[in-house]
């Protein structure tokens, strides 16, 4: 998952480190492509807006390590969605070898790479 138009600014709560810009992100302390921290490294918080001006955080985790119970802001294609995460599994289906498989509410399950990230919301 790319750097969104979404995210407002980013945190490593260990570090105590902010980047409040997403273009002014140093690369030395982010890795954005695990979205951990360089330094420590522990998973960063990412303060994110929403499609209706809402901010929530986060943290990027991919899809094999949510978990049921879990409340997640995903791009579905019109938009951050947000949803329950009902299940998260290995797929099983037929046709879905090397897949997870989210159920989510509304009810919607999804079929992705293990490795997709995902906005996993952080309690307030």
């Amino acid at each position: 998952m790319p750097i969104s138009d979404h995210d407002q600014h980013y945190t490593c709560p260990t570090c105590s480190w902010t980047h409040t810009v997403p273009d002014s992100i140093d690369n030395k302390c982010l890795d954005t492509h695990t979205w951990l921290c360089n330094t420590c490294p522990h998973p960063v918080h990412i303060m994110i807006r929403d499609d209706h001006g809402r901010r929530c955080l986060v943290q990027r985790v991919r899809a094999q390590l949510l978990e049921s119970g879990d409340e997640i802001l995903y791009d579905a294609g019109n938009g951050m969605t947000p949803a329950h995460v009902r299940t998260s599994a290995k797929a099983t289906a037929k046709g879905h070898a090397g897949q997870w498989s989210l159920s989510l509410s509304g009810p919607h399950t999804l079929m992705v790479p293990p490795f997709r990230y995902f906005n996993r919301i952080l309690p307030a």
